[in-house]
């Protein structure tokens, strides 16, 4: 089993937001395959695709680790479960929505792995440049990954708060929150579900507290080992919550 990393955690995570909005997603039948995961009838395989915040796999691991042993009730004991669960990840530096359009290793890796849920952690970059046209980068993703897995389900999920240089120092880089808002609208509008991390991660001022707790690394977009840790172990939670509590009904 996977060595649990306790990571403390900077001040304002906030815990009772730290959930997957389904936005009207019907995800029955993965709630239904993950709890026969535990009992070895099915498998629940994931995939992850993202830019260079999950190319390193450390947040992967620890949704994989939360998947495979964890538990709503975290007092419960992690060797008391085993579920046929396999999380794997493709990561590229730089990456946008419109990085993954006309990739064949994505859609090679979709066919081999067949996923029943995709993670798409993206939107960073897009805040460094254009981002007018994220929206629709979007559907043309999910158009991308639906094609190669009709059954697939999607969860989006936003990006933390970030800084950038200017002449008088750092400033926020407000483009995040903008891109956080088109990635929420756009999951609302489209019945796809969302995963806020941005709001989880503590919202607007996030950056400078886990700048100060270093689990942001000096650059100020890329976190630390122990920031992408603890960013793994927010969403692993989060899947728990839904697929745990509500697939077990």
């Amino acid at each position: 089993m996977a060595t649990i990393i306790a990571t403390a955690q900077p001040l304002g995570i906030k815990n009772d937001v730290n959930m997957i909005e389904l936005n009207g997603d019907d995800w029955s039948e993965l709630m239904q395959r993950f709890a026969a995961s535990e009992q070895g009838v099915d498998k629940l395989t994931v995939l992850h695709i993202g830019d260079s915040h999950i190319k390193p796999g450390i947040v992967t691991a620890e949704v994989r680790q939360a998947l495979r042993h964890g538990c709503v009730n975290d007092s419960d004991s992690l060797a008391t479960i085993s579920r046929n669960v396999e999380v794997e990840c493709i990561g590229i530096n730089g990456a946008t929505y419109a990085t993954y359009l006309n990739r064949s290793d994505l859609t090679r890796r979709l066919q081999q792995l067949k996923p029943q849920l995709a993670i798409i952690s993206l939107g960073t970059n897009e805040a460094y440049g254009n981002y007018g046209s994220i929206q629709g980068n979007i559907e043309s993703l999910l158009y991308v990954i639906r094609r190669a897995c009709p059954d697939v389900k999607i969860l989006l999920t936003t990006p933390l708060e970030t800084q950038k240089h200017r002449s008088c120092g750092h400033v926020i880089q407000s483009g995040i929150a903008e891109v956080r808002d088109m990635i929420l609208r756009y999951g609302k509008a489209h019945h796809v579900a969302v995963w806020d991390f941005y709001s989880v991660g503590g919202g607007a001022g996030a950056s400078g507290r886990w700048l100060a707790a270093r689990h942001m690394s000096g650059d100020r977009i890329h976190l630390t080992r122990d920031g992408y840790h603890l960013q793994g172990q927010l969403l692993g939670k989060a899947l728990l919550r839904l697929l745990q509590t509500e697939g077990s009904l």
